[in-house]
C-alpha cells in the first residue's frame, strides 16, 4: 500500500485515518473471497456491505436459485494492539453476526457461516497470549450460538468463527501467498 505523506497525514483527523485504514483493509479481504469463489469452489458470489462487511452464498446444486451456503463476514483490523485482546469489540462484533441470524429467515435451510477477521501482529502471537480464549469470555459468543440454536442449528464455536488475516504491517510475502492462487488460473 502507498505511503500517505506525512504532511497530508498529520492534518487527517484521527479517526477518519484509522477508518480508512480499516476500510483498506477490508478490501484486501476480497482476496482470500475470489480465491473461495474461483480456486475452491466454496462460494458461487459475494457482496460488500451487506449485513456485515461481506457476504457471500453458495447456491444449490438441485434447486435453481436456492441458497444453500451463507458465509457473513466482518473484517478488523488493529495496526498497534490485537483486536482479539478487546473483549468489548469481539462481543460487539459476535452480537452482530447474532443480530443477523434472524434477518436470514426467508433461507431456513441455508447453512449459515461466520467469519470474525483480524489482522496478525508480527510482535504479538495470539496463540502464545490466550487471546481466543480471552475473545471467548463475554457475552457475545452466548448470543451468537443462541440465535443459531433457535434456528434449529448447529451452535458454532469460537474457533470456527475466528479467522486471521494479513499481518499488520503487511509484507510482500505474506501478500504473495494471499494471491499464489491466481497463478493457477492465469500462468505465465
Amino acid at each position: 500500500m502507498a505511503r500517505i505523506p506525512l504532511d497530508l497525514a498529520l492534518s487527517w483527523n484521527t479517526h477518519a485515518r484509522n477508518a480508512l485504514f480499516g476500510y483498506d483493509y477490508q478490501h484486501l479481504y476480497t482476496i482470500r473471497l475470489i480465491r473461495e469463489v474461483l480456486d475452491e469452489l466454496r462460494y458461487d458470489a459475494f457482496a460488500e456491505e451487506r449485513l456485515e462487511d461481506w457476504i457471500a452464498w453458495r447456491y444449490s446444486d438441485a434447486e435453481p436459485y436456492a441458497i444453500r451456503q451463507i458465509l457473513l463476514v466482518q473484517v478488523k483490523a488493529r495496526s498497534t494492539s490485537c483486536y482479539l485482546e478487546d473483549g468489548a469489540d469481539v462481543d460487539h462484533a459476535l452480537e452482530r453476526f447474532a443480530a443477523a441470524v434472524p434477518k436470514l429467515q426467508e433461507y431456513p435451510s441455508a447453512d449459515l457461516e461466520f467469519r470474525l477477521v483480524y489482522n496478525t501482529l508480527p510482535t504479538h502471537t495470539c496463540v502464545g497470549e490466550a487471546c481466543p480464549d480471552l475473545a471467548a469470555t463475554g457475552t457475545g459468543l452466548a448470543a451468537l450460538q443462541a440465535a443459531m440454536l433457535a434456528r434449529g442449528a448447529k451452535a458454532p464455536a469460537l474457533k470456527d468463527v475466528l479467522e486471521p488475516f494479513l499481518p499488520l504491517p503487511i509484507t510482500p510475502d505474506s501478500l504473495r501467498s494471499e494471491l499464489a492462487f491466481l497463478d493457477r488460473h492465469n500462468p505465465h
